[in-house]
C-alpha cells in the first residue's frame, strides 16, 4: 500500500469537529486537489453537503460500531478509493485505544491531532467525565475551545487545564463570532519583577507551568518555595528539577 496521512479530530458530541472540518477543507491552503477521506464515527448536527464535498475533493464514510473500524477495513479504502489523506472525525466517548491499534497496524500516518471543546459544557464535561478529558489532551497537538463567550469559560484555567496535562499542546479560544484567540494575560499571584520571588505552595503548579514556557522571565531570580527537587548524575553541576511533593 502507501502512507496515508491522518488528521484526527476528537471531541464530545457537538464539540465542533464537523464544523472545524468543514472550515479546514474550505481553506485554500488545504482545498489543494488532493483527495480526503473524512471518516466519521458519529453523526452529529453539522452535516456535509454534497456541493462542498465535491468543491473540496472529499468524501465521507460513516463507522457506526468502532468494531467496524479495522485494518481491513483501512487497506480496502485504500484500494477502492485511493484516497490522498484521512480526516478521522473521532467520538471522545470511545476509546483512542481501539483507534490506535488500527492506525498502528496499517499505513495511517498521524499527522496532527486536535481536541475540541464546547465551552459552554466544559465545566460539566470536566466534572463528571475528566479522565476522559485528560487523556483527549495529553495526545492533542491542538485544543480548540469554541462557543467562548464572556461569561461561560475562565480562559486562563482552562488553559492551565491543558497545560498541566501537555506543555506542548497549543490552545486556542474561539468565540461565537470566529475570532480566535491564543494569548491568554493571566495574572501571576507573585511579583514576577521582583529579584527573589517567594512561592506559596498553591502558587507551584502556576510558576511551574509559567517558568517553563517564559524562562527568560525568572533568569537571575532566586526563588523560594516548599517541595523537593530531583537530581541527576548525568545532570550539570547546580542542576536539578524542581518538584512539589
Amino acid at each position: 500500500m502507501y502512507e496515508l496521512p491522518a488528521y484526527l479530530v476528537w471531541g464530545f458530541l457537538e464539540s465542533g469537529k464537523s464544523t472545524l472540518i468543514k472550515e479546514t477543507l474550505n481553506q485554500d491552503y488545504f482545498n489543494d486537489g488532493e483527495k480526503t477521506m473524512i471518516l466519521t464515527f458519529e453523526e452529529g448536527e453539522v452535516e456535509y453537503v454534497k456541493e462542498m464535498l465535491e468543491k473540496t475533493n472529499s468524501f465521507v464514510i460513516n463507522i457506526e460500531k468502532i468494531e467496524d473500524f479495522t485494518k481491513e477495513f483501512v487497506r480496502a479504502c485504500q484500494r477502492n478509493y485511493y484516497p490522498d489523506r484521512v480526516m478521522i472525525e473521532y467520538n471522545g466517548m470511545y476509546s483512542i485505544d481501539d483507534l490506535m491499534d488500527v492506525v498502528d497496524e496499517t499505513d495511517l500516518e498521524l499527522y496532527q491531532v486536535i481536541v475540541t471543546v464546547d465551552a459552554s459544557t466544559a465545566d460539566l464535561y470536566l466534572k463528571n467525565m475528566k479522565s476522559m478529558f485528560m487523556e483527549m489532551f495529553k495526545m492533542a497537538d491542538l485544543v480548540i475551545f469554541n462557543r467562548c463567550e464572556s461569561d461561560n469559560i475562565d480562559k486562563p484555567a482552562a488553559r492551565r487545564n491543558v497545560k498541566a496535562i501537555n506543555r506542548q499542546a497549543q490552545v486556542l479560544f474561539e468565540s461565537a463570532d470566529g475570532t480566535v484567540e491564543s494569548k491568554i494575560d493571566e495574572e501571576l499571584p507573585y511579583d514576577v519583577k521582583a529579584a527573589e520571588i517567594v512561592l506559596e505552595d498553591d502558587d507551584f503548579g502556576l510558576w511551574y507551568l509559567d517558568v517553563g514556557e517564559h524562562p527568560e522571565k525568572y533568569e537571575g531570580k532566586k526563588i523560594t518555595f516548599k517541595g523537593q527537587v530531583y537530581r541527576n548524575r548525568t545532570f550539570p553541576k547546580d542542576a536539578f528539577v524542581p518538584e512539589q511533593p
